[in-house]
């Protein structure tokens, strides 16, 4: 199976200083597709899920696989003053710690050295939302490219196709009924009362 989660998640937990913080409040979808040589398509796995950003730094993403009843949802929670990194399983009621940045704010695209020296592709309009292209790169990645807001740091939708095993498969996540400059509830951006918390020992 395809592994894309970590440049996902990277991409959203990297977030600039406090005061460019947008507050946001939008759905997403990502899908695995299996690719044949004719260039037929096989969806693998489908997640939907939630996205939302305080003003104050705070950001929860929430997923769940779709056609499979017994797949719970789940919610990856970032402080991003601090770099505290939580995940929800909702079902279980339980919180496991990730990690926990030791530079204190994390470093926000329009700093990070890479995105930087990567130059814009194109420009698109996703969703409603204005945004430049840049290309993805990453090992077995043959082609793809980001669409980010770069004025409010979202990424608003990635595409690319890599290879495994011989095999290619399409990954596409995507932002949609985004609303910008709205604020989450409080309640809604926290880990809920009563839930196990288990701490990261690093």
């Amino acid at each position: 199976m395809l592994r894309t989660n970590s440049l996902v998640i990277a991409v959203l937990v990297a977030a600039p200083l406090a005061a460019d913080w947008t507050p946001v409040v939008a759905n997403h979808r990502r899908s695995v597709s299996q690719v044949s040589d004719s260039g037929e398509e096989k969806v693998l796995t489908e997640e939907v899920g939630r996205f939302l950003r305080s003003s104050k730094g705070r950001q929860l993403v929430t997923t769940k696989a779709q056609g499979n009843a017994s797949a719970g949802l789940s919610g990856l929670l970032t402080e991003l003053s601090d770099g505290s990194v939580w995940r929800i399983f909702f079902d279980r009621k339980i919180a496991v710690q990730q990690r926990v940045a030791t530079g204190g704010n994390l470093q926000g695209p329009r700093r990070n050295p890479e995105l930087e020296n990567s130059k814009s592709i194109g420009e698109a309009v996703i969703n409603g939302i204005p945004c430049k292209k840049f290309p993805v790169r990453g090992d077995g990645i043959l082609s793809g490219y980001a669409c980010r807001d770069v004025e409010n740091d979202l990424l608003v939708r990635v595409e690319f196709v890599a290879e495994r095993g011989g095999l290619k498969y399409r990954t596409v996540r995507e932002m949609l009924d985004i609303r910008l400059n709205v604020e989450p509830e409080e309640e809604d951006l926290a880990i809920p009362s009563g839930f196990q918390r288990v701490e990261s020992t690093q």
